[in-house]
């Protein structure tokens, strides 16, 4: 999305990575994810506050955490902004105009082929409409993030079963949060909701998700399913 909008990316895939990109590199704004492996999204934005010359540097927290009082603790970490996922290309489009110098954003997204692609038709397990939405109606970016869902993911029930099985609460979690927040981009709103509904019986009561879990094993394999086909 950001690239449509005429912006150059690069991408750090952890806290310690994003603070020597910031160090080394010139960027006009960072996109901070808060739920990452090792440092997290407020650990990293304190770091990079903790520089002077990175004091007025905009950072945005992007993040499936969506509830009361997740913009507070955002912006109480030093971040500038808090937008949740899913993404809206508006929200977002806005928020970096705001941020950005309004001409470095393009006024319309870049054009692209709409070559017409045949999506599966179950909208009570993928939401093609919604999904679309999220991408500025990009058939070639949906169909692309479907796939890298399948090729990356087709094995996360098995792998947070292990994880939950060793007592691997940390990792399970970051798990969870990235399946929650891929399923809501994607247009999987079944799975989102039962995703969902996992981590928030993790969070209350890690000792009784057996049901919960089932829902979501039962969602998530009719997903691949769906990804499988296409």
């Amino acid at each position: 999305l950001l690239e449509l909008f005429g912006l150059s990316v690069s991408i750090a895939a952890d806290g310690k990575q994003a603070i020597e990109e910031v160090q080394s590199g010139s960027y006009d704004l960072v996109l901070m994810d808060i739920q990452m492996p090792g440092m997290d999204g407020f650990e990293t934005t304190k770091n990079i506050r903790n520089m002077p010359e990175f004091k007025s540097l905009p950072i945005i927290a992007m993040t499936a955490h969506a509830m009361s009082g997740d913009r507070e603790k955002s912006l109480a970490a030093g971040m500038d902004e808090h937008i949740t996922k899913p993404i809206d290309p508006d929200v977002l489009r806005q928020t970096l105009r705001h941020w950005l110098s309004i001409d470095m954003i393009t006024k319309t997204p870049i054009s692209y082929d709409e070559d017409e692609i045949k999506f599966p038709d179950q909208p009570d397990i993928l939401d093609i409409e919604l999904g679309l939405k999220h991408v500025i109606g990009n058939q070639k970016l949906l169909k692309k993030l479907f796939l890298e869902f399948y090729q990356d993911h087709k094995n996360d029930v098995t792998r947070l079963k292990e994880l939950l099985d060793s007592g691997d609460t940390e990792n399970a979690a970051i798990l969870i949060h990235t399946l929650k927040g891929i399923s809501a981009n994607i247009g999987a709103q079944k799975l989102f909701k039962k995703v969902s509904m996992l981590e928030r019986k993790l969070s209350q009561n890690p000792d009784s998700y057996d049901e919960d879990f089932l829902k979501f094993e039962a969602a998530f394999s009719e997903i691949i399913s769906l990804l499988e086909e296409l």
